[in-house]
């Protein structure tokens, strides 16, 4: 294959994946749900709209991931509905009017939140901005060895405790 025929392959071979994805926890609206995988531009303008400047103790500026804004843009990027494509939330509904990503969180129950925040990380392959700089590994199953989507997730993401949706 040419170099030409190459560049093509990869440019309009490999479009962003989609998975239907099971949510027993949401009752009646299990099977109904999508997650859209995100081009290249549209991960770096993602990471880019949660990025803060943090100005540490010595005053010196670094950029740190803001994971409860990330969470929130990922799941207004990706989650859809599954026979029409569209998206269940606006980046308002996630976002909330303070725009720091608290507005589903706010509003849905955290057992409902944190496994979708859960769901959408694992899709996505979120690897926190730390974990990136030092040189961090993948475990031996090739998933990283922590995330930052994941390390919000955690606490409540193994819970037994089962979520009912509101009627």
């Amino acid at each position: 294959m040419d170099i030409q025929a190459i560049r093509e392959r990869m440019i309009t071979g490999f479009k962003p994946a989609t998975k239907n994805i099971d949510t027993p926890y949401l009752g009646d609206l299990d099977g109904q749900l999508m997650l859209q995988g995100l081009t290249g531009k549209q991960r770096i303008d993602l990471e880019e709209q949660a990025s803060e400047d943090v100005i540490g103790k010595d005053g010196n500026v670094t950029s740190k991931t803001n994971t409860q804004k990330f969470a929130a843009l990922a799941i207004a990027a990706c989650l859809r509905e599954r026979s029409t494509g569209k998206a269940i939330f606006s980046t308002i509904d996630t976002l909330g009017p303070s725009g720091n990503g608290d507005g589903l969180s706010n509003e849905m129950d955290s057992d409902v939140y944190i496994r979708l925040v859960k769901q959408v990380g694992d899709f996505i392959g979120k690897r926190s901005s730390d974990e990136t700089k030092n040189g961090s590994e993948p475990t031996g199953d090739g998933s990283p060895a922590s995330s930052s989507l994941q390390d919000l997730a955690e606490p409540l993401a193994n819970s037994s405790t089962e979520s009912t949706p509101q009627s």
